[in-house]
């Protein structure tokens, strides 16, 4: 069975999203927010933020000149979605880390 490919412009989401969801689960594991997993673990979210971003930009430029934009708008709230997780969760790292 083979995956559409607008499940794989949502990698990049679900990556983001892990990196700062383990790089959370470490501060709150070492108990400290100076630490170089922590650090690699942001960095690597932020990068896939930026991949997501980018991703989710190709995504809107297929479905809006293919056409059938009716058809695509799930996977471009899915985007939107992710994008907002992806960022707010960069956004309490960032808070936390610089605390």
């Amino acid at each position: 069975m083979k995956l559409p490919s607008s499940v794989w412009f949502l990698a990049p989401h679900a990556l983001s999203s892990a990196c700062f969801g383990a790089a959370f689960l470490w501060i709150s594991i070492v108990q400290t927010n100076r630490s170089d997993p922590d650090l690699i673990l942001g960095v690597a979210g932020l990068a896939a933020l930026a991949a997501a971003l980018a991703s989710s930009i190709a995504a809107s430029g297929l479905a809006l000149f293919r056409g059938g934009v009716r058809h695509r708008w799930p996977w471009l709230l899915a985007h939107l979605g992710g994008l907002a997780l992806a960022a707010a969760l960069a956004d309490d790292w960032i808070a936390a880390h610089l605390a």
